[in-house]
């Protein structure tokens, strides 16, 4: 029984770290070609220099990102 409760308990610590989301940052990613282009709360924003890069929702800047889900134009800094 204490073996069944010890794996038990093993099984469960390593599925705690799948329900846990990590922080990507502001601009941690290229928009994908297909859909979606960026994860879960990020917009794709077009750079001055033609690369387009997901931009977090509420950051500054994802401020000129367009809601209709098209891409942004940012110059890049």
């Amino acid at each position: 029984m204490r073996a069944l409760c010890l794996t038990l308990a093993l099984a469960l610590s390593a599925l705690l770290p799948a329900c846990v989301e990590p922080d990507l940052g502001d601009e941690p990613l290229l928009c994908n070609a297909g859909t979606p282009r960026c994860p879960h709360d990020y917009v794709c924003v077009a750079q001055k220099d033609g690369s387009e890069h997901c931009v977090r929702e509420g950051s500054a800047r994802s401020a000129t990102a367009r809601s209709d889900g098209g891409v942004a134009e940012l110059d890049a800094e």
